[in-house]
Protein backbone atom coordinates (compact mmCIF):
# COMPACT_ATOMS: atom_id res chain seq x y z
CA UNK A 1 0.00 0.00 0.00
CA UNK A 2 1.21 3.54 -0.59
CA UNK A 3 1.25 5.89 1.68
CA UNK A 4 0.66 3.50 4.43
CA UNK A 5 1.86 5.66 8.12
CA UNK A 6 1.01 2.70 10.55
CA UNK A 7 -2.06 1.54 12.99
CA UNK A 8 -0.96 3.28 15.50
CA UNK A 9 0.40 0.26 17.34
CA UNK A 10 3.92 0.27 17.40
CA UNK A 11 5.98 -1.67 20.13
CA UNK A 12 8.71 -0.82 21.64
CA UNK A 13 10.85 -3.38 23.57
CA UNK A 14 12.86 -2.02 26.83
CA UNK A 15 15.03 -4.35 28.99
CA UNK A 16 15.87 -3.69 32.86
CA UNK A 17 19.31 -2.25 33.32
CA UNK A 18 21.13 -1.60 36.22
CA UNK A 19 21.56 2.00 37.35
CA UNK A 20 24.48 3.68 38.90
CA UNK A 21 24.34 7.27 40.63
CA UNK A 22 27.73 8.79 41.91
CA UNK A 23 27.01 11.41 44.90
CA UNK A 24 29.27 14.77 45.25
CA UNK A 25 32.55 15.35 47.08
CA UNK A 26 30.40 17.04 49.94
CA UNK A 27 28.41 15.28 52.43
CA UNK A 28 25.39 13.36 50.46
CA UNK A 29 22.04 13.04 52.21
CA UNK A 30 20.53 10.01 49.64
CA UNK A 31 16.87 8.54 50.26
CA UNK A 32 15.41 5.73 47.49
CA UNK A 33 11.95 5.08 47.92
CA UNK A 34 9.33 3.23 45.84
CA UNK A 35 6.43 5.67 44.91
CA UNK A 36 3.22 3.63 43.88
CA UNK A 37 2.27 7.02 41.79
CA UNK A 38 -1.46 6.50 43.61
CA UNK A 39 -2.43 3.37 41.89
CA UNK A 40 -1.43 0.94 45.08
CA UNK A 41 -3.04 -1.72 43.10
CA UNK A 42 -1.09 -1.36 39.72
CA UNK A 43 2.76 -1.94 40.37
CA UNK A 44 3.31 -1.37 36.82
CA UNK A 45 3.69 2.55 36.93
CA UNK A 46 5.85 2.28 40.40
CA UNK A 47 8.77 4.75 40.33
CA UNK A 48 11.67 3.87 42.26
CA UNK A 49 12.31 7.97 43.54
CA UNK A 50 16.34 8.79 44.49
CA UNK A 51 16.55 11.97 46.69
CA UNK A 52 19.48 14.17 47.71
CA UNK A 53 18.19 15.43 50.64
CA UNK A 54 14.59 17.23 49.40
CA UNK A 55 15.37 16.93 45.95
CA UNK A 56 14.82 14.15 43.54
CA UNK A 57 17.94 13.89 41.74
CA UNK A 58 16.18 10.43 39.55
CA UNK A 59 13.63 8.50 39.25
CA UNK A 60 12.61 5.70 37.06
CA UNK A 61 10.24 2.91 36.49
CA UNK A 62 10.55 0.46 38.73
CA UNK A 63 10.34 -2.34 36.61
CA UNK A 64 13.33 -1.07 34.15
CA UNK A 65 16.28 -0.95 37.03
CA UNK A 66 17.70 -4.19 37.44
CA UNK A 67 19.58 -3.01 40.26
CA UNK A 68 20.81 0.15 41.54
CA UNK A 69 24.37 1.53 42.95
CA UNK A 70 24.77 4.29 44.86
CA UNK A 71 28.26 5.59 45.15
CA UNK A 72 28.86 8.29 48.00
CA UNK A 73 32.41 9.66 46.49
CA UNK A 74 33.53 11.88 49.28
CA UNK A 75 32.11 13.15 52.38
CA UNK A 76 30.48 11.77 55.13
CA UNK A 77 27.24 9.90 52.77
CA UNK A 78 24.35 8.65 53.96
CA UNK A 79 21.68 6.22 52.18
CA UNK A 80 17.97 5.47 53.75
CA UNK A 81 16.46 3.08 51.89
CA UNK A 82 13.06 3.71 52.65
CA UNK A 83 10.08 0.10 52.40
CA UNK A 84 8.05 2.56 54.53
CA UNK A 85 6.57 5.05 51.69
CA UNK A 86 3.59 4.66 49.60
CA UNK A 87 5.19 1.94 47.29
CA UNK A 88 6.58 -0.57 50.43
CA UNK A 89 8.75 -2.88 49.97
CA UNK A 90 11.21 -3.30 46.79
CA UNK A 91 12.91 -5.99 45.54
CA UNK A 92 15.59 -4.28 43.30
CA UNK A 93 18.90 -4.85 44.78
CA UNK A 94 20.28 -1.60 46.34
CA UNK A 95 24.33 -1.23 46.53
CA UNK A 96 25.66 1.61 48.51
CA UNK A 97 29.64 2.30 48.59
CA UNK A 98 29.73 4.98 51.10
CA UNK A 99 33.22 6.01 50.61
CA UNK A 100 35.52 6.81 47.18
CA UNK A 101 36.51 3.32 46.48
CA UNK A 102 40.29 4.31 45.70
CA UNK A 103 40.32 6.63 48.48
CA UNK A 104 41.84 5.32 51.43
CA UNK A 105 41.18 7.76 53.49
CA UNK A 106 38.22 6.99 56.07
CA UNK A 107 34.79 7.84 55.84
CA UNK A 108 31.65 8.37 58.09
CA UNK A 109 29.33 6.90 55.92
CA UNK A 110 25.71 5.62 56.93
CA UNK A 111 22.79 3.13 55.24
CA UNK A 112 19.56 3.26 57.44
CA UNK A 113 16.61 1.14 56.35
CA UNK A 114 13.43 1.92 57.60
CA UNK A 115 10.34 0.40 56.96
CA UNK A 116 9.80 -3.61 55.91
CA UNK A 117 11.95 -6.35 56.99
CA UNK A 118 15.49 -7.43 57.73
CA UNK A 119 15.73 -11.22 58.35
CA UNK A 120 11.91 -11.63 58.60
CA UNK A 121 11.43 -8.96 61.41
CA UNK A 122 10.03 -5.76 61.00
CA UNK A 123 11.98 -2.83 61.22
CA UNK A 124 10.96 -0.82 63.28
CA UNK A 125 12.74 3.03 63.51
CA UNK A 126 15.76 3.31 61.37
CA UNK A 127 18.40 0.01 61.46
CA UNK A 128 22.14 1.86 60.77
CA UNK A 129 24.63 -0.37 59.60
CA UNK A 130 28.40 -0.08 59.58
CA UNK A 131 30.49 -1.98 57.56
CA UNK A 132 30.79 -5.80 58.40
CA UNK A 133 27.83 -5.35 61.24
CA UNK A 134 24.91 -7.10 60.79
CA UNK A 135 21.83 -5.48 61.06
CA UNK A 136 19.71 -6.57 64.35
Amino acid sequence: MSGDTGTNNDVILVEAAPKVTNGTAGNDNFELRLNNAGTPDNSSDDVLELFDGTTVIDSRLADLVSSWTINGLAGNDTLLVNYGYSGGFFTNPVIFNGNNATSTAAGNDSLLITGGALGGRPVQGNRKLRAGLAAN
